[in-house]
């Protein structure tokens, strides 16, 4: 028996799916299990191509080729999905086995409605491990509302739901994801909750005299809020900005019209529960990247913050440095 993933990003990939998935994949070949990850040969910001074919700590990786439009625009990112449902398929078809496990993440969207008849076919069982629910998603952001776009829709819930119902297991994030498939009528005992992990040894807190990214990014004295990862279409910053904007203002009252140092853009706060010296200058970082940090950074500079500052991803070994960075973090509910 074989356990095959399907996701577009695996390692080295920094990405959250992908590290996920990589710390499964190895941690089950450590145990004895054989293991194929069926993955494209992009990184999540389109970075490098990657080899087609190779083993990684005993795991089999085969990289499908796709498109390589990115995450900026809709139509190339659709692009995107679509050639790598026609590449993964046709390598998951050729390479599943009687017997063989098929574990299907959620990107791209709707991978299960690809994934399923294979593994039917096959003669493979399918494991679900939802991370978010499409077309719930994009539905939420106005997407396929229009009259003419609802039948679409409505076929690919239930499309997707025939999978989630027939599938060996669907892994869930937590209570409200799975109370979510319930009311789609999905058998609760073909659901399990696993919560998304962090590695303990790896990620640790880092005191701020001892953190070597406040001192490479100038922010040793500053209090320092910050938002890390993706920030997505499904993510609104019009608070970051009123947070940002109200903050400066009031600090150019407090100090005059001194003005921040800036290291690419650079910022302040919003949402925080302590208030900060009124000596201290408030920073605000945002580490990561999505198709709404572009808007954000046009945003910035055309409002004219200077206490703004963007980075990209950082690699994992950095991880805990930079999630010590800020002083407090932002996240979405």
């Amino acid at each position: 028996m074989k356990i095959i993933f399907l996701n577009r990003f695996f390692y080295p990939d920094h990405s959250a799916t992908s590290q996920m998935l990589s710390d499964l994949a190895f941690a089950l070949t450590s145990k004895g299990h054989s293991v194929q990850v069926i993955t494209s040969r992009l990184t999540y910001e389109g970075e490098r191509t990657l080899p087609a074919r190779e083993t990684v700590a005993n795991v089999a990786v085969s990289r499908v080729p796709t498109t390589a439009f990115g995450r900026d625009k809709l139509l190339g990112r659709t692009l995107d999905y679509f050639t790598f449902y026609l590449s993964a398929g046709f390598r998951l078809a050729l390479d599943a086995r009687r017997g063989d496990v098929i574990v299907v993440k959620t990107d791209p969207p709707m991978l299960s409605v690809l994934a399923a008849p294979i593994a039917w076919a096959k003669g493979a069982r399918t494991v679900n491990w939802l991370q978010d629910l499409f077309p719930e998603v994009a539905t939420a952001l106005g997407i396929g509302r229009a009259k003419t776009q609802k039948w679409a829709v409505s076929l690919l819930l239930r499309l997707r739901d025939l999978t989630l119902k027939h599938a060996s297991a669907n892994v869930v994030l937590g209570e409200r994801m799975g109370s979510r498939l319930k009311e789609r009528l999905v058998p609760e005992e073909r659901i399990t909750i696993i919560a998304n992990w962090a590695d303990g040894t790896m990620i640790r807190p880092v005191e701020r005299s001892r953190n070597a990214l406040r001192e490479q990014w100038g922010l040793r004295d500053a209090f320092v809020v910050g938002y890390s990862g993706n920030l997505g279409r499904a993510h609104s910053f019009e608070t970051f900005l009123t947070a940002i904007g109200d903050l400066e203002a009031r600090q150019k009252a407090m100090f005059g019209a001194r003005v921040l140092e800036t290291a690419g853009y650079e910022g302040p706060q919003g949402g925080c529960a302590k208030e900060p010296p009124p000596q201290q200058d408030v920073r605000w970082l945002f580490i990561g990247g999505g198709a709404q940090t572009e808007a954000l950074k046009r945003a910035v500079r055309e409002k004219g913050y200077g206490g703004v500052m963007f980075r990209p991803y950082q690699q994992r070994e950095r991880l805990s440095d930079s999630l010590s960075a800020p002083d407090v973090h932002l996240i979405f509910p």
